[in-house]
């Protein structure tokens, strides 16, 4: 029985460190959970059981060496054994305790767990600390300090390693060694999930139709885990496997072979300069031409009524590089893929400014942050941007954000650059008021109240300054030859969906305005469904370029372009056309969401497989 003890008080340490992770992430976020939860709060922590033995199966399989050891150790040896051992699950117990904090701190901006998505902010740390506001931090040291502390109490009270053995010598060897390898099957068995063909995966704690609920019931570390292994393998064939190859591309070909011609010109000017205005996380459902987010951008509702308007409009994914790649180089979006940090692959594709270099463009573009996330500003430079900028070219002294500058001096800088530039000129802008921390001015907070107020009050302040600058522009004898593309370059939660995996997570506005706009569409709205990597077919075309490097590409204007959007997560990707949408999470083989009708369920799936499927063959092989 004295072999056992330490085991049970080690299996009995981690479930209650793991429930107790559990409370505080209830505690911080007790408002959503009592909006969302309904009656299945208590419920999560019997279907959490599964994963967290199979977390602590884990632990235990990397433990057993030390505790070995530690058995076979006499005298003063022994005691060295001891604290070896000890350091060893402190030392665990540090890294669990810095996933969950860190899961607590993003989840309110991510809407889900935490994944490998934190290794593309974490390799630019001065991102991270810029976004990061001090109740970040303070909520970040004081739950980690709890954790730790709570962590350390229960080692202390539950680790019962001071017994002695009456077994010596060869005989203590024999039992401690059969004792290993009985305890190292049963933790590779309970590991796994037990004996069935397929291990265990996170879709053995999903049982919730509140995403809040299934993601506070799946173990954080068995996440984290299970999510860098993907992002390791870089793999989406284990997700794909009965997905013909040949089937994809066929489809994907059939798919985009639609009668390109037509009549639907909104550009007056098939020459014009063209200006980018990448709109920061500007979510569709955010904005108040909505209709649900009253006063909260009413310039740019003006300016959807002399413009033209896709008001059913995606982003490829959620996040900024992806974004940027989707908007300028027409590339769909992947699962676990942000393909600005393969430039070896980004290189062989072509972008918006090449395509307009042989009609004598130049091209240039500022951010008011820094570039190096995401590999951003690679990724303009290998494209031949003549002119990459960010925060670097601003003044020190400038009052500004912890992320970036205000937007007011972004846009003043930006005005400098167009005013320098010859004609024809394609220049692009990347704001960031709207980005974490919402640091804006303080005479702009307050603006909103209730969820989201900072992201809101970013949102209001962000629409004054885009109206003050082109209100600027007009005095400029540039103006009446441009083209302004306004579109944001990832969606986000808001005050009336905070659901990651909802196509209105994704929507985004996308507006095409100036002087170069036929008076006939202006104030149009277009329903097409569309995404990023729409844009470049649909202005290439209004400008009378026929280019085939955009093969994956729509014209919007169209009437014969099949409407669809395809998104993408770490979690899994979602599709959406007229007659529905679905999000289909790929670890646990089901869908977090789905309007469509039964009977077309198996084949909106499977369409949307075949496309991915195309689209990651051609990754593999840039």
């Amino acid at each position: 029985m004295k072999f056992l003890r330490p085991i049970l008080s080690f299996i009995l340490f981690w479930l209650l460190l793991f429930n107790f992770q559990r409370l505080l992430f209830s505690f911080h976020y007790f408002s959503r959970i009592q909006k969302e939860a309904g009656g299945e709060y208590l419920a999560l922590f019997w279907h959490s059981l599964r994963l967290d033995f199979s977390t602590i199966g884990f632990f235990a399989l990397a433990t057993l060496p030390f505790y070995l050891f530690f058995l076979l150790a006499y005298g003063k040896t022994k005691k060295v054994a001891f604290q070896v051992l000890k350091f060893q699950q402190i030392f665990i117990l540090l890294i669990v305790a810095l996933i969950h904090c860190g899961e607590i701190n993003v989840y309110a901006e991510w809407n889900h767990k935490l994944s490998t998505r934190v290794f593309v902010h974490l390799t630019h740390p001065d991102e991270v600390f810029r976004t990061a506001s001090i109740s970040n931090y303070i909520y970040f040291f004081l739950y980690l300090a709890i954790e730790l502390l709570v962590g350390l109490f229960l080692l202390k009270k539950l680790y019962s390693f001071d017994w002695k053995t009456s077994l010596q010598g060869w005989k203590n060897a024999v039992v401690s060694i059969l004792f290993f390898i009985v305890v190292g099957l049963f933790s590779f068995l309970t590991a796994r999930g037990g004996w069935q063909p397929i291990p265990i995966t996170i879709n053995a704690a999903i049982f919730s139709h509140s995403p809040i609920i299934n993601d506070i019931t799946v173990n954080s570390t068995y996440f984290f885990g299970d999510n860098l292994i993907l992002y390791q393998e870089l793999d989406l064939d284990k997700y794909l496997n009965q997905t013909d190859a040949h089937e994809a591309e066929q489809f994907a070909d059939s798919l985009l072979s639609y009668p390109k011609e037509h009549q639907n010109y909104f550009l007056a000017n098939k020459k014009p300069n063209v200006v980018f205005i990448v709109l920061e996380s500007w979510a569709a459902e955010a904005i108040s031409y909505s209709g649900l987010c009253k006063g909260s951008t009413p310039h740019f509702d003006s300016l959807i009524k002399q413009g033209v308007y896709f008001d059913r409009f995606y982003s490829g994914s959620g996040t900024s590089e992806i974004g940027n790649s989707g908007i300028f180089g027409g590339i769909p979006a992947l699962p676990q893929v942000s393909i600005t940090l393969y430039p070896n692959k980004s290189r062989k594709l072509f972008s918006i400014n090449q395509l307009l270099k042989p009609a004598g463009y130049k091209s240039g573009y500022l951010f008011g942050g820094d570039l190096d996330y995401g590999n951003i500003g690679g990724f303009f430079l290998d494209h031949g941007f003549d002119q990459v900028e960010d925060e670097k070219v601003f003044p020190s002294a400038l009052v500004r954000g912890k992320l970036n500058v205000y937007d007011p001096d972004l846009y003043a800088y930006f005005l400098k650059n167009i005013n320098k530039s010859k004609q024809p000129f394609i220049q692009c802008v990347f704001t960031g008021s709207t980005h974490a921390p919402y640091d804006i001015p303080s005479k702009w907070q307050g603006f909103w109240k209730g969820e989201e107020s900072g992201f809101m009050d970013g949102l209001h302040y962000s629409d004054q300054a885009l109206f003050d600058f082109l209100e600027k522009c007009k005095k400029e004898p540039w103006f009446d030859n441009t083209l302004f593309i306004m579109v944001a370059d990832h969606g986000r939660s808001t005050p009336t969906n905070p659901y990651h995996y909802t196509s209105n997570f994704f929507r985004v506005p996308l507006l095409f305005w100036g002087k170069p706009i036929d008076d006939a569409y202006r104030g149009r709205v277009v329903h097409t469904i569309g995404s990023h990597s729409d844009l470049i077919a649909t202005l290439l075309y209004q400008m009378g370029i026929k280019s085939d490097t955009a093969t994956w590409s729509k014209d919007l204007m169209n009437p014969n372009v099949p409407q669809f959007a395809m998104y993408s997560s770490t979690l899994g990707y979602g599709y959406l056309d007229s007659l529905g949408e679905f999000f289909y999470h790929m670890d646990s083989k089901q869908f977090e969401i789905n309007t469509f009708e039964k009977s077309l369920q198996a084949e909106k799936l499977k369409t949307c497989r075949l496309y991915l499927k195309a689209i990651w063959d051609k990754f593999k092989l840039l």
